[in-house]
């Protein structure tokens, strides 16, 4: 995994699988990626590899709202 990218497990509603977040620390520039420690370890996976497809894609740099996104995605 880059560099750029941290990854976290919180406790999250049953129905959030993982978020990612784009933060600055001291200059640094890096994504946040909080994942559902509640899921089993494939879901884990699965949402890990769901955000890091975000990233890669330059999702963030977009101006496509996030439901668009993501029915793009869940359904390509």
């Amino acid at each position: 995994m880059s560099d750029n990218i941290k990854v976290f497990y919180r406790d999250m509603p049953c129905s959030i699988h993982a978020v990612t977040a784009y933060c600055i620390d001291d200059g640094q520039a890096y994504f946040s990626v909080f994942v559902n420690s509640q899921l089993d370890v494939e879901s884990q996976d699965k949402a890990i590899d769901h955000e890091l497809i975000h990233i890669s894609d330059g999702d963030f740099d977009k101006m496509t709202p996030i439901g668009d996104l993501e029915s793009l995605r869940h359904y390509s």
